[in-house]
């Protein structure tokens, strides 16, 4: 329990910009490090989903979980949360402030139309991003 909570303790403190970028279920202690980020960015697609499921077990989010999650998102959506173990999808924690952005993914299949391989250097670059 000590070892958990005082890495995601280290990982908040350190001296640069962290992110937490989420694609699928971010569940638990998932919910917990991403809370331990600066930023946290999700992927717009309803497979996206955040939760702290360990309550309907009655245990509690202990690695800063409690303390981080309402400071966030208020004491009335963090509740709801950590009292139910209800998920939220990408859209619904952008909404709440779990989540600083939401981008959509850019298909394989596109780059193999534009002529990329698939390889480490893509040939264009791809918005990850939508505007608002």
């Amino acid at each position: 329990m000590r070892l958990g909570w005082d890495t995601f303790q280290k990982l908040r403190d350190l001296p640069f910009p962290t992110t937490a970028m989420v694609n699928g279920f971010c569940m638990g202690g998932g919910v917990e490090l991403a809370l331990a980020c600066r930023y946290r960015v999700a992927l717009d697609d309803p497979k996206t989903r955040f939760a702290l499921p360990e309550v309907m077990l009655g245990i509690m989010p202990a690695w800063h979980g409690m303390q981080w999650l309402p400071k966030l998102v208020g004491p009335a959506a963090a509740l709801d949360m950590i009292l139910t173990g209800k998920s939220v999808d990408a859209k619904r924690a952008k909404r709440m402030g779990l989540v600083d952005a939401g981008g959509a993914a850019a298909h394989p299949r596109e780059h193999r139309a534009h002529g990329d391989a698939g390889g480490d250097t893509p040939r264009r670059s791809c918005r990850l991003f939508r505007s608002s």
